[in-house]
């Protein structure tokens, strides 16, 4: 069992790590907002929690006190799923920075997205259907086409007008005298290529898997 005057860290017989500490005298054990155990997978996720609650400690704020709710929404969950202090994923590790931002980026831009009259980030979590969630797919879904995108390039206009006219085969290379003097009698055009950029359903995808853990965890 690793101490410090704050807390301590515990292995259970299942093979996960506790966290303890003391509030006001008293030893207390970690847990979720919705008063669940709360468990770590390893002793460094355990650590960490633990560091991050004392200071949360000492800087006067206590995470426990924070108000039970008996009913929430899907936009009250997947707050709760992007806060590390709630313990409202089923294991107990440290989102990365990265991943972090971009579960935000899914949240902001899809799950909580207004559709019309419909936003599946107000409803209760105990009043959502499969129904709720298919309409929300299939209603972005279906705003999901494909942007063009210029294609950058470095190779001389001239070469990629030759191209475009079928007189070479390729935009690599050195050009020649000949070529560039083919182009400038065209008119010196300028070619632009183009390529189907994402529509954003891939990242509708990324989404979905979002919202299904978060809706895992709630099961729970």
């Amino acid at each position: 069992m690793k101490r410090n005057k704050f807390g301590s860290i515990r292995k259970l017989p299942s093979g996960r790590f506790q966290v303890r500490y003391f509030d006001d005298g008293i030893q207390r054990t970690a847990k979720t907002l919705e008063g669940k155990p709360l468990t770590f997978s390893s002793e460094k996720e355990a650590r960490i929690y633990l560091v991050h609650l004392e200071s949360d400690f000492a800087r006067g704020n206590n995470p426990y006190e924070i108000e039970i709710k008996t009913s929430y929404t899907i936009r009250d969950r997947v707050e709760m799923y992007l806060d590390p202090k709630s313990g409202a994923r089923l294991s107990g590790k440290v989102l990365r920075i990265s991943t972090l931002r971009g579960y935000r980026h899914l949240a902001q831009n899809y799950i909580y997205r207004q559709l019309d009259d419909f936003n599946l980030a107000d409803l209760e979590l105990t009043e959502i259907t499969r129904t709720d969630v298919m309409k929300w797919f299939q209603l972005i879904q279906a705003r999901c086409i494909a942007n063009q995108v210029e294609i950058k390039t470095k190779a001389h206009p001239a070469r990629i007008w030759a191209k475009s006219q079928g007189l070479i085969s390729t935009t690599h290379g050195r050009i020649s005298p000949e070529l560039k003097a083919s182009w400038i009698a065209a008119g010196a055009p300028i070619v632009r290529q183009y390529r189907e950029g994402d529509s954003g359903a891939s990242q509708l995808s990324k989404a979905y898997r979002l919202l299904k853990s978060v809706l895992n965890v709630a099961l729970e």
